[in-house]
């Protein structure tokens, strides 16, 4: 038996025989209905929760501390972003 042939993998664990169960199960069941926390009250917080706000798969936003337009695509907390223990 050649390097070639012991290195080559078998049909039972090609990528094609593993790809499908797992992107069914990715998309069924770790993203549905998701709650996101976006820390920080800057432009780039705002254009994340803007963007994240257009998906189907997320149900709520909240932005910690936010800022006056980030209020439009979810919920500002009113946290810092150093509390850790509050976060």
């Amino acid at each position: 038996m050649s390097i070639m042939q012991r290195n080559t993998p078998s049909k039972v664990c090609s990528k094609e025989h593993y790809q499908k169960p797992f992107s069914n199960l990715i998309a069924k069941y770790i993203f549905v209905d998701m709650n996101i926390l976006i820390i920080g009250s800057g432009g780039r917080e705002s254009a994340f929760a803007w963007k994240i706000s257009q998906s189907s798969q997320c149900s709520q936003i909240f932005i910690a501390p936010g800022n006056a337009g980030t209020g439009q695509y979810g919920t500002n907390i009113d946290l810092k972003v150093t509390d850790f223990i509050g976060i």
